[in-house]
């Protein structure tokens, strides 16, 4: 029934004996499967078996065919000390030529035991063995191991604080230095900078509401005070400057102070409205944790429109005209944080543009309504300027470290 393993040469027998008799069905089932496993040469597998068959019965003959496994895993000391129970809780119940043979075997495990100590190994540690675990430290003795190639690392918390391989021969005693690996610092991640209660950098997005007033009054005609709003975007590269784009538009009354209004059938009271958008450059020239005052230059687009309808009953139709050309502001506004991502405040901007052309929709040029002499501006040619004030509301996104 027992025969020598040529590839270790330590004896283990080809199919592991049966327990006899079985304490129950379970205990039998797990056995028999151990016993499979085995066979197939799945010795982790079959040595989940064996341990589950003899938690439940403590049937001492399993430890026999749980030593063979072992021997198999090359778990050497861990063998030797399931033989050794087999032996004593066995007793006088174990056969003579079984109990020689494992002595026998026995005595070539332990000439093949190699043992490791620790030096300046922190107390309360666990010492992993091949990441199994054989003890804890302050060691009492050396651990013993099988001769050959293992890996002995601590653990401490759930968290692995030293890793060693190591080669060690038979009967050898090999001391290992432990050297704890730095503890991460348990610190919250950076936070983005701060000069005072505002981000230093970070990018942000601005809702404004609030007015254009028409600098000067266009001719021929007048132009009402602007409703307007507008969203805009930016980064905060330095806490001194930033850059970003923006888009937006105000509308409101133009009136016609010309005899084409009424000989033409035309209404004098019309629509304006502009849209503008573009980029923007920002300097923050005064900072505090209350507020953040800045001046600026804005650089965009400027797309004007004029619309007139004609009087009720007349037989003609309303026309605009519409012209797009370069426009240039100045700002300077403050706001005032009130969360860390939020800021409230308010702007002025002086913003104008030049038009030179534009189109006209819904007449023609042989129309006298259309001539450029009888409309608000001379067709809305020349000059156009406007002051603007704005609530803002602004939503800050800080990144960066300190």
């Amino acid at each position: 029934m027992h025969r020598y393993l040529l590839a270790s040469g330590i004896v283990a027998v080809a199919a592991p004996a049966r327990a006899q008799p079985a304490v129950d069905p379970e205990v039998q089932k797990h056995f028999d499967l151990g016993n499979q496993l085995y066979a197939e040469g799945r010795y982790d597998d079959a040595l989940v078996e064996y341990d589950k068959a003899y938690a439940l019965s403590s049937n001492w003959k399993i430890l026999y065919n749980r030593g063979q496994t072992l021997v198999m895993l090359r778990r050497d000391p861990e063998a030797i000390a399931a033989f050794e129970q087999y032996l004593t809780r066995g007793g006088d119940d174990v056969p003579a030529e079984r109990r020689a043979a494992v002595e026998q075997d026995l005595e070539k495990l332990r000439q093949r035991i190699a043992y490791v100590t620790l030096s300046n190994a922190p107390a309360g540690a666990t010492v992993l063995v091949d990441g199994r675990a054989a003890a804890t430290t302050p060691l009492k003795k050396p651990i013993a191991v099988g001769a050959g190639r293992h890996v002995i690392a601590l653990e401490r918390d759930n968290k692995t604080v030293f890793s060693k391989e190591l080669l060690i021969a038979a009967g050898d005693t090999k001391e290992v230095a432990v050297v704890l690996a730095p503890e991460p610092k348990n610190e919250p991640p950076p936070a983005p900078r701060e000069e005072g209660g505002l981000p230093a950098r970070a990018f942000h997005v601005a809702l404004s509401v609030g007015i254009a007033a028409p600098m000067s009054q266009v001719a021929r005609g007048r132009l009402d005070v602007l409703g307007g709003v507008e969203l805009s975007g930016g980064w905060r590269l330095h806490p001194l400057w930033s850059v970003g784009a923006f888009i937006g538009g105000a509308a409101g009354r133009v009136e016609l102070k010309s005899s084409v209004s009424t000989s033409e059938q035309i209404d004098p009271t019309g629509q304006y409205s502009f849209g503008i958008g573009g980029v923007r450059g920002r300097l923050h020239v005064l900072r505090d944790k209350y507020f953040d005052g800045w001046i600026g230059v804005d650089v965009g687009v400027w797309r004007e429109t004029w619309r007139f309808s004609p009087t009720s009953g007349s037989t003609l139709s309303g026309f605009e005209w519409a012209a797009t050309s370069p426009a240039l502001g100045l700002a300077a506004g403050l706001d005032f944080p009130i969360a860390r991502a939020w800021a409230v405040g308010a702007s002025a901007r002086v913003f104008g543009t030049a038009v030179r052309s534009g189109d006209r929709f819904g007449c023609t040029g042989t129309d006298t309504r259309c001539d450029d002499d009888n409309l608000p501006g001379g067709g809305g040619l020349g000059g156009r300027g406007f002051f603007e004030f704005v609530a803002r509301l602004t939503w800050s996104i800080p990144y960066g470290a300190r």
